[in-house]
């Protein structure tokens, strides 16, 4: 455990929990990571709209922004049109942030990325290896790269102090 810990694992590693656990883990992980991304699509979004406002701004005639005064339609005023806008660019920027403030444990350096994924295709390997010269029987790939996959630390979160 204090090896574990000192290799920046945490309290409760992967490394130590059932196969079962392991791949369970992983998954809920995918999720998560899935789950932030479509927050990236509703600023995708968000900006789409601030687009097709800013090209409605310009248009005259059938194109143009209108607004409601009363019963009627009108073209849509330049102080409605500013306030509309400076909506849709404090939403962006809310979102945005609270993103950023949401994912910014998770951040990994990429030169950590670099050296997990050379640490997964190192294992891979080693195993395909395996197989090839008769080591072992291709039924236990899957299990020993799972075990060797608990065996790779997973690259650290949170800002990299420069």
């Amino acid at each position: 455990m204090t090896i574990a810990l000192q290799q920046g694992y945490p309290v409760d590693p992967i490394k130590y929990q059932s196969d079962s656990e392991y791949i369970e883990q992983v998954r809920k992980m995918a999720e998560e990571a899935h789950g932030s991304l479509s927050v990236r699509e509703e600023i995708t979004l968000l900006r789409s709209h601030l687009q097709e406002v800013e090209k409605l701004w310009s248009k005259e005639g059938a194109g143009e922004l209108q607004m409601k005064s009363g019963a009627h339609v009108v073209k849509m005023t330049d102080d409605v049109k500013i306030s509309l806008l400076v909506k849709l660019a404090e939403a962006i920027s809310k979102l945005s942030r609270d993103t950023y403030v949401i994912t910014e444990s998770d951040y990994v350096d990429i030169s950590q990325v670099k050296v997990w994924l050379w640490n997964i295709w190192l294992c891979v390997q080693k195993n395909i290896k395996k197989v090839v010269t008769g080591e072992m029987n291709v039924n236990d790939l899957e299990l020993a790269v799972q075990n060797d996959f608990k065996e790779i630390p997973l690259p650290k979160t949170g800002r990299k102090n420069k």
